[in-house]
């Protein structure tokens, strides 16, 4: 005899809340491992955090995943210094929340919200192969979806007083022009360092391009870079390219990823030794 139809949709879902269960499991004892792991290096751009960030920073990390940016950037900042973490998807959060509670990262403020250019909600996507979350662009995406709180940079700021903000770091899935339009007083008020996810294939998305995004932050006074990992530099870039790559280890020297790095006209003097041009060549005059 056929089972009722409600009762194998109970059965389905309940297979499938296990697999995810399990998979779940199996990357957070991976993340876990390699956090421990001298020899890897999630993205290169952690070589350059330790000189942006000193004891005491504060530090916005937006699109946290499953906290191996939190992890890292808690312990440059220390007791007194201050990271606040936001990740829209449920699995994703959960993950980093069970990271920041093993670990005792008590200067990480954690938030499962969307963060976008107004206050409201996020409809999000979350495909069945990931747990990274993507809001809804109108697109088509496989996978189940949620419906989070979207807050903005702004309002993170409010909320946490902050009235110094030395690092902003968002990798939002193509969303980072609307992240940066919600930020317009925490930019031109208090200018952080910023490292941005930035690739065409995701921007399209949101009908924006990595070039919209560097002249939206020229004409706010911030100059553009890429990090060297070989020369540990910073190279002025006056474009967005599609990259390969994505992590380092001793063992793969393939050291690109599609971040870039943007530091305020006012705030280049404090990495001048970073950079790998002139103060005339540096980002566009």
């Amino acid at each position: 005899m056929k089972a009722p139809a409600f009762l194998r949709s109970f059965v389905e879902r309940r297979k499938e809340r296990r697999r995810l269960h399990a998979l779940d499991e199996q990357n957070y004892a991976k993340v876990h491992a390699l956090l421990r792991d001298p020899g890897y290096v999630y993205e290169k751009e952690l070589f350059l955090v330790p000189q942006l960030l000193s004891a005491g920073a504060t530090v916005f990390d937006i699109g946290a995943n499953d906290g191996i940016y939190a992890f890292n950037l808690s312990r440059l900042v220390g007791p007194k210094g201050y990271v606040v973490s936001v990740e829209p998807g449920r699995r994703a959060f959960r993950a980093l929340k069970r990271l920041v509670g093993e670990e005792g990262l008590t200067n990480v403020r954690l938030h499962r919200a969307a963060v976008g250019a107004a206050p409201g909600k996020a409809n999000l996507f979350v495909p069945d192969y990931t747990k990274t979350a993507q809001i809804d662009c109108g697109g088509h995406i496989e996978g189940p979806r949620e419906t989070v709180e979207m807050l903005t940079v702004d309002a993170l700021a409010r909320r946490h007083r902050i009235t110094s903000l030395d690092l902003l770091k968002a990798d939002v899935e193509g969303a980072e022009l609307l992240v940066l339009r919600g930020a317009q007083s925490v930019l031109t008020q208090l200018k952080p360092h910023l490292i941005l996810e930035l690739a065409d294939v995701h921007l399209v998305k949101f009908q924006t391009t990595g070039q919209e995004i560097l002249r939206h932050l020229w004409e706010l006074g911030y100059r553009s870079f890429e990090f060297g990992p070989v020369t540990r530099k910073l190279h002025p870039a006056e474009r967005v390219t599609l990259k390969g790559g994505h992590t380092w280890s001793r063992l793969d020297e393939d050291l690109s990823t599609n971040n870039y790095i943007f530091v305020h006209r006012e705030k280049l003097a404090v990495v001048t030794t970073l950079i790998s041009a002139t103060a005339e060549q540096v980002g566009v005059a």
